[in-house]
């Protein structure tokens, strides 16, 4: 009898739950409400700033960013509505951020060095990454008669567990070089997902490995874009 009652008193002691595990739960449960309260910031943000109403827009990437500050990429957008609103000291300073957090990301840092520059706003190119890359030695060819890239090798990236607790999921859309070695260079974010996936994406991407174009036999650099994909369900 004693041992029957043993073994239940182990087993009840065995169901409850301890005080490290339900804080932990709570933790989890706490972060990835945030990860979703600022998504829904940033996509408002987004929204507005689409709309033409840069004041709204400014205070809701505000407010993302008080969730998560180290989104590059939500800097890199706030810059760019700051801009709109003729604050070039703001943007710049957001876009030292983006090109701190994301600093593989070779068209942050040259949208950087532009605001930081002495050239007058009426010459300034814009955010878009094909206008900013650095050219490379060789010319690029953009298209026609080039038989594009090809991957041979490309490991996926990885997928952190806040984010899948979050359920997000989508693609990452990459602006990239491919040499005539095969290699990726002077990657940029186009299309940015948010929470770490971006630079996962850019991170694997460099390693990936290329069939280099081709135009009349001989291997040529060529300017693409690639898309990294993160799904919960495989």
């Amino acid at each position: 009898m004693r041992r029957k009652v043993a073994w239940l008193a182990m087993g009840v002691a065995l169901t409850l739950p301890t005080p490290g595990l339900a804080r932990r739960k709570k933790e989890a449960k706490k972060e990835t409400n945030n990860i979703k309260d600022a998504i829904h910031h940033y996509e408002q943000g987004y929204r507005l700033f689409t709309l033409g109403k840069l004041v709204e827009a400014i205070e809701e990437y505000h407010a993302a960013l008080k969730l998560d500050p180290d989104e590059a990429y939500w800097h890199r957008d706030l810059a760019e509505a700051l801009m709109g609103k003729h604050d070039r000291q703001g943007a710049t300073q957001e876009y030292d951020l983006a090109s701190m957090y994301s600093p593989h990301d070779d068209g942050l840092r040259a949208r950087y060095e532009e605001l930081a520059g002495p050239k007058p706003d009426a010459e300034l190119k814009g955010p878009n990454p094909l206008a900013l890359l650095a050219m490379p030695k060789t010319p690029v060819s953009d298209g026609g008669d080039v038989v594009p890239p090809k991957g041979i090798e490309m490991p996926e990236p990885p997928y952190p567990e806040e984010t899948r607790r979050a359920q997000l999921q989508g693609v990452t859309v990459l602006l990239v070089i491919v040499g005539i070695d095969g290699k990726a260079s002077q990657v940029s974010v186009l299309k940015s997902l948010g929470f770490g996936l971006d630079q996962n994406a850019i991170d694997a991407v460099r390693t990936w490995k290329f069939k280099p174009a081709i135009k009349k036999g001989v291997p040529v650099p060529m300017r693409v874009t690639v898309e990294v994909t993160f799904r919960l369900f495989r």
